[in-house]
């Protein structure tokens, strides 16, 4: 067996085949027939679902409803892979007014941030358990969830340097844990 994948052309037509040195699928029905075999698939659809609606009536939480049952059948990785994938169209017809009426300064300082923690969450997401993944990521949810309900809100004056460590805390979260919201909506709303 070789080291490295070694693709030949099938017997029977010009489609790729796989050789025993791999185990990777070669066809499109084989992917797809993994993806269907997904343990908890009903599950994954009926959070993805039911997080659409609620980003759809807030404007955010996507990650909160989807995550914590993502984090119960697919590795961290995969989980919030699953969620980028999700999240990223979401925004995009706000885009327009958010620009119009925002403040782009402190998007870029947001942004900032983001950039620097990102991989430092990303880093410690790689060095912990799955387990460890599942709990930070219900422990963050159930804190922004009691926090949001209890009315805490920062009501103090936003300087340059509190918006760039609210977008690294924003960064970090999502790195570590898919969750980037609750930062900066603990300090937005």
């Amino acid at each position: 067996k070789t080291s490295f994948y070694i693709w030949v052309l099938s017997v029977t037509g010009p489609s790729l085949t796989r050789t025993q040195a791999t185990n990777t699928p070669t066809l499109m029905a084989d992917q797809l027939a993994a993806v269907l075999g997904t343990a908890g698939l009903e599950w994954l659809i009926a959070a993805a679902l039911i997080a659409g609606l609620v980003r759809g009536f807030s404007g955010f939480g996507t990650a909160m409803v989807f995550l914590p049952v993502a984090g119960q059948f697919l590795s961290p990785f995969e989980a919030i892979t699953a969620m980028i994938c999700m999240d990223m169209i979401g925004p995009l017809p706000n885009m327009p007014r958010a620009y119009r009426d925002g403040k782009p300064g402190d998007v870029l300082r947001l942004a900032a941030g983001m950039l620097v923690a990102i991989p430092i969450g990303v880093w410690c997401l790689s060095l912990v358990a799955p387990q460890v993944f599942r709990y930070g990521v219900s422990g963050i949810t159930m804190v922004l969830l009691v926090a949001l309900i209890g009315g805490f809100r920062y009501s103090g004056a936003l300087s340059r340097a509190k918006i760039f460590a609210t977008g690294a805390l924003s960064g970090f979260l999502a790195g570590s844990v898919g969750l980037p919201g609750p930062p900066v909506i603990l300090v937005y709303m």
